[in-house]
């Protein structure tokens, strides 16, 4: 009933199920869990008041439905929906540069490839997502790490204002004078308070509109100096190197264990001196160069996993927060290529360990720009951040191998808490369906979430008829997570 009311009022822009059109839509999923999900339509609304609409339908008919951005989520549920509306936000693509070019407003239709093509032509930047394909909603909601997180800070931080469609369908802007509580609930709260239709970002300056980077691959044996690397360069202060990035997959490739380690400096210089000591170990692969945002970009989703071409992918991930040192970021390596061996027999397995670092300049930076839901303390960093990510294809290894990405990360927790290292905090972009992420910023943080959601949405529309993705109380799973204290 509320996908004939939509039908009606927005000819041609409902898709019913087992439609060519749908089917074609289901197909844009990261996670093949979401991909087999069934709608009973797919709605596309072309602006805010006809998100407003299939808000008020929803509730008129109790019509549960999910909301989809680039659809990058793991597992099933996260951004579609059984038997309900999934509404995909893709003709909400506005791109637009202020007169000054010191901001962008940007529809959550879009992918971050999309807005960094917009942008490279007035040679300025965002701290957006890093894949292309990521879609500009969920990894601005949850946080967002960027190639220029130790200057500005995580993605979320440098949203000036959130257009959000609440759940009286009242459109608002929410911004540092206009609704502040929920322009910082909206900074990592996910989606537990409105369906946010574009968002308004801070730009900066690139010189010359290049930046230097690329992937380096190291082999076994240079494992222990890519580690240390990593150490030092995450324990830099801002004075020493605000510029710098790094992440590091672990994997298997044919047999063979491989570091890739992806590097950038938001200044195109040859071979900045920040880099000194990743350089300075001898690279099976080397891609680095000075090159354009769009660029690195499109070589990270180039590069990502043995199954990227490969439409029937099964997802599974989880996440857990450490101090850094060499000590835990090893252990975690060891624990990720016992988790390979482990599964092993399992038809085109494909997992890898991704390292990252938040950086203290990084967690600086955001309590400049006002802080943000995650209440991470600069006194905390410098922190690692692991993200433990598994392909597979074969349905019937579903259970084994999320098994063993949970035990993998149990085990790395129980080590890091023995030594003291152990974070509460979990990444919601990174965590698997077993996680509590909002329980994991801790009491205070949740606790002004929870009055947050309260006032703006006293019914619970977006905690019972958007059931998907990480709510405010429970894990997504419907258990409470053996991580979350």
């Amino acid at each position: 009933m509320a996908c004939r009311d939509l039908s009606h009022k927005f000819p041609g822009q409902v898709l019913f199920h087992r439609s060519t059109e749908c089917g074609k839509s289901e197909r844009k999923y990261w996670a093949y869990q979401q991909q087999v999900l069934e709608p009973a339509c797919v709605f596309e609304p072309a602006h805010s008041d006809q998100v407003a609409h299939m808000i008020q339908a929803s509730q008129k008919y109790r019509c549960p439905f999910a909301v989809k951005s680039g659809g990058h989520g793991a597992f099933a549920g996260a951004s579609n929906i059984e038997g309900g509306i999934t509404m995909s936000l893709e003709r909400l693509d506005e791109i637009h540069i202020s007169d000054d070019s010191s901001l962008v407003t940007i529809g959550m239709g879009n992918i971050w490839l999309d807005v960094y093509e917009r942008l490279e032509a007035r040679k300025l930047a965002v701290a957006g997502g890093r894949y292309p394909s990521v879609g500009v909603g969920g990894l601005s909601l949850g946080g967002g790490q960027s190639f220029f997180a130790s200057s500005r800070g995580w993605t979320c931080d440098n949203i000036r204002s959130y257009q959000v469609v609440l759940a009286d369908c009242q459109v608002i802007e929410a911004n540092e004078t206009s609704h502040p509580d929920l322009h910082w609930a909206l900074r990592g709260g996910g989606n537990n308070f409105g369906v946010v239709t574009k968002i308004t970002m801070e730009t900066f300056p690139m010189m010359d509109g290049k930046m230097w980077g690329g992937l380096r691959i190291h082999s076994e044996d240079q494992f222990a100096q890519v580690l240390h690397a990593a150490n030092n360069l995450g324990n830099m202060e801002a004075d020493e190197n605000v510029n710098g990035a790094q992440i590091i997959n672990f994997m298997s490739v044919q047999g063979k264990k491989l570091a890739v380690a992806i590097l950038t400096h938001s200044v195109p210089e040859p071979n900045p001196p920040v880099m000194s000591e990743y350089l300075s170990i001898p690279a099976i692969v080397d891609t680095t160069h000075i090159r354009s945002l769009t660029n690195m970009s499109r070589e990270l989703g180039s590069s990502e996993g043995q199954l990227r071409n490969v439409t029937h992918v099964l997802k599974a991930r989880g996440t857990a927060t450490f101090a850094l040192n060499e000590d835990i970021m090893t252990y975690a390596k060891d624990v990720c290529y016992d988790t390979l061996a482990e599964l092993a027999n399992v038809e085109n397995a494909d997992p890898n360990c991704v390292f990252q670092i938040i950086t203290k300049p990084q967690l600086e930076a955001s309590v400049i720009k006002g802080g943000n839901a995650f209440d991470l303390k600069v006194k905390d960093g410098p922190l690692f951040l692991l993200n433990i990510q598994v392909g597979w294809t074969n349905g019937g290894d579903s259970q084994r191998v999320q098994q063993a990405a949970q035990n993998a990360l149990e085990r790395t927790i129980s080590y890091g808490r023995e030594n003291g290292w152990d974070q509460e905090f979990q990444y919601m972009n990174y965590a698997g369906e077993f996680q509590d992420v909002i329980a994991s910023y801790g009491k205070l943080a949740k606790d002004r979430l929870m009055a947050t959601a309260e006032k703006y949405d006293p019914k619970g529309v977006f905690q019972k008829l958007q059931p998907g993705y990480f709510k405010l109380e429970g894990d997504p799973s419907g258990n409470r997570s053996v991580f979350s204290g």
